[in-house]
Order: structure tokens, then C-alpha cells, then sequence
């Protein structure tokens, strides 16, 4: 096993953020998922992870489904889903794997 990974992944699956793919592990919250791809900037980002700041809010489409805001820390991943719009404090601290507008 990895050191740098505390846990064994059981599997990645993969989401959208806009038009670009990331691989992520299934079963997590999409700002745990988050995390997984920017430990440091998630991890220190000001999240309180229990739906109360809302400053984790997506908005995410899955398929052919209609689009939803949710709040990705109460939101658990599904294959295939892609996050449309994010609030600019993830922006912030996802800005190397996504472009601001």
C-alpha cells in the first residue's frame, strides 16, 4: 500500500468538473472526492463538512438528468457525474485542475 494514501481505495470511479475527467473513490462525499484530488487545499480550505457554511454547494448533472445544487459534502459520488458550477471558494481551491471563467 501507498503511504501517502491512509486507506486502501476499493475502486475509482470517474466525474466531470466542467469538461475535464478525474478519477475519484467510489462511496466518499464529492468534497471528500474533492480532497482526494487537493488534500492541502480542501483540508484547509474552511469547510465545515456538515452542511451548515453551504460554501461546498455544486451544481452537478448525472446522465441524462436534470441539474441540481447540492452540497457536496452531503453528496455521495455517482460514475458519470459532472459538477457545472461550483462556488468560487472551491474554484479557489481547485484552481490547477480547473480554469476560472
Amino acid at each position: 500500500m501507498d503511504e501517502d494514501i491512509p486507506y486502501e481505495l476499493e475502486k475509482l470511479i470517474t466525474i466531470r468538473i466542467g469538461e475535464l475527467e478525474f478519477q475519484v473513490p467510489e462511496n466518499n462525499s464529492l468534497l471528500r472526492c474533492f480532497q482526494y484530488l487537493r488534500l492541502y487545499p480542501i483540508s484547509m480550505g474552511g469547510f465545515c463538512w456538515n452542511a451548515d457554511c453551504r460554501t461546498c454547494e455544486v451544481l452537478i448533472k448525472v446522465g441524462s438528468g436534470k441539474e441540481q445544487k447540492v452540497l457536496s459534502c452531503q453528496t455521495t459520488v455517482i460514475p458519470g457525474m459532472t459538477i457545472l458550477e461550483m462556488t468560487d471558494k472551491l474554484k479557489f481551491c481547485l484552481r490547477d485542475l480547473v480554469k476560472r471563467p
